[in-house]
């Protein structure tokens, strides 16, 4: 449906956004952050807290929702590779995943 469209569409730009601008308790920009932080370890899931989400843009938590989850778990994660790669090109990462927390 012209809906779930719409949505796909949005979720990369509406994710990166919120990667960069969501702003944690201390006010710094804490997703930016642990992203950064995260490449520097072995790890390479990142959790998201859906709260967090919903709080910063809930037009973002409708689209998720409105998508199959493989869908916008492809996305997000995606988008989360290249949000890191354009703040540390020279990082050889190639994978890096988003779970969605409560």
């Amino acid at each position: 449906p012209a809906h779930v469209e719409c949505c796909l569409n949005n979720i990369e730009e509406k994710f990166e956004e919120f990667l960069k601008n969501f702003r944690g308790d201390e006010n710094f920009p804490k997703y930016e952050t642990l992203a950064l932080e995260l490449v520097k370890t072995k790890e390479i899931t990142l959790d998201v807290s859906m709260a967090d989400i919903r709080a910063h843009n809930q037009t973002l938590m409708d689209c998720i929702n409105a998508v199959e989850y493989r869908e916008a778990f492809q996305l997000l994660c995606s988008t989360l590779l290249k949000f890191v790669k354009a703040r540390d090109p020279e990082n050889a990462i190639k994978r890096l995943l988003v779970k969605l927390v409560p």
